[in-house]
């Protein structure tokens, strides 16, 4: 299993020494406060005649998904005579579409450049400016938390769940602390209703304190965002996030983990309904489903996946088969459908590899004239 390092505070890394950074430059875990809260992760280049350039990902509360500092053209911040930093910074969502600009009005550093201290207005496209401040920390040596499994809890929204089990991964498109993401798969009693194999998702960002900010995810529960706090407990970390859900409804609920003991291989297969419908396609038609394997567990798993059922000779595994995934990485198995008759035919995937056994999925898909 990944070991957990809670050093230097809450999260941060080991201390710095003050002959390790000359300059602005580098990265700044960074908190945002004022009307506007969030986190992100800036990276200053070293000055050069009075300027150094900006990039950085991080995530604004109430946004609701991570923005990015504007690469075209180059954010450039000035260093003044005295220290000061001072200038304009854009950014701009997953998308590319303009959020707003930051604009630092006075800016320093502090401690042999291992603090940055930044004040300004944040103005969001079409609204007024807003004061914000920023607090910058170096991070070194962070916290390795990803094939962490983790048991929750859920509550509160018209939900229940007392044993929801969770692993956090390694974010694929923002990689490295302190960009993390959770992926879960369990049963949820809803409104009273108990569902099965509810999966949830969320990409998140921690900040020094152990803060949390950032998406969630989920095609039962809903799309909303989630904050919070990952912080250390008596047997590892503890995590305690609140969630607010607007898509397809409303929901207000919290989710509380502790970290699990350390396990072998554990098999994480999405999606995983019962049964996974392929659709509907011609006879003689083929039609595809990718399923998606993640090892959440903390050694390497090596398996296969193989059909079986009655109607399991009108599927074909096409690729992806065997696999050999590590701890928190991810591999992809593709299943085709083609049938030469009409109707509706259900067979089963055996997936191996799990250190508790084998898991199958139902799957079903519909053949038409």
């Amino acid at each position: 299993m990944v070991t957990v390092l809670f050093t230097f505070g809450i999260l941060v890394g080991t201390a710095l020494t003050s002959d390790e950074f000359t300059s602005v430059g580098g990265e700044w875990l960074t908190t945002i406060s004022g009307k506007e809260h969030g986190t992100a992760l800036l990276n200053f280049s070293v000055p050069i005649s009075g300027f150094s350039m900006v990039t950085g990902t991080g995530f604004i509360e109430g946004t609701g998904g991570f923005f990015y500092v504007l690469e075209d053209p180059a954010q450039l911040l000035t260093i003044e005579s005295d220290g000061n930093i001072v200038g304009d910074i854009g950014i701009k969502d997953s998308e590319g579409s303009l959020l707003g600009t930051l604009s630092i009005t006075r800016g320093k550093t502090k401690y042999s450049f291992t603090r940055l201290l930044m004040n300004g207005t944040f103005t969001e496209v079409g609204g007024s400016p807003e004061k914000v401040n920023l607090k910058g920390i170096r991070l070194t040596d962070p916290p390795a938390l990803e094939g962490n499994t983790f048991t929750g809890e859920i509550s509160g929204g018209g939900l229940k769940s007392k044993f929801f089990p969770l692993t956090i991964i390694e974010n694929e498109d923002l990689e490295g602390f302190p960009f993390l993401s959770m992926i879960g798969i369990g049963s949820v009693k809803i409104d009273g209703v108990e569902t099965v194999s509810v999966g949830i998702s969320s990409e998140f960002i921690v900040d020094g304190e152990g803060r949390v900010l950032g998406d969630f995810n989920s095609s039962v529960l809903g799309s909303g965002e989630l904050k919070g706090s990952l912080k250390p407990g008596d047997e590892g970390p503890v995590l305690n996030f609140k969630v607010h859900t607007s898509e397809p409804e409303s929901r207000s609920f919290t989710i509380r983990a502790e970290l699990n003991a350390a396990v072998g291989a554990k098999l994480v297969v999405t999606p995983a309904t019962n049964p996974v419908d392929f659709g509907e396609t011609p006879k003689g038609t083929p039609k595809n489903q990718v399923f998606i394997l993640t090892n959440t567990g903390g050694e390497s798993l090596s398996g296969e996946a193989s059909l079986e059922g009655a109607n399991a000779g009108e599927f074909s595994i096409l690729s992806g088969s065997p696999y050999d995934i590590s701890p928190t990485k991810t591999a992809t198995v593709t299943v085709e459908f083609k049938a030469q008759n009409t109707g509706t035919f259900y067979a089963q995937i055996r997936f191996t590899g799990d250190v508790d056994g084998d898991l199958i999925i139902n799957i079903s898909a519909t053949a038409n004239p």
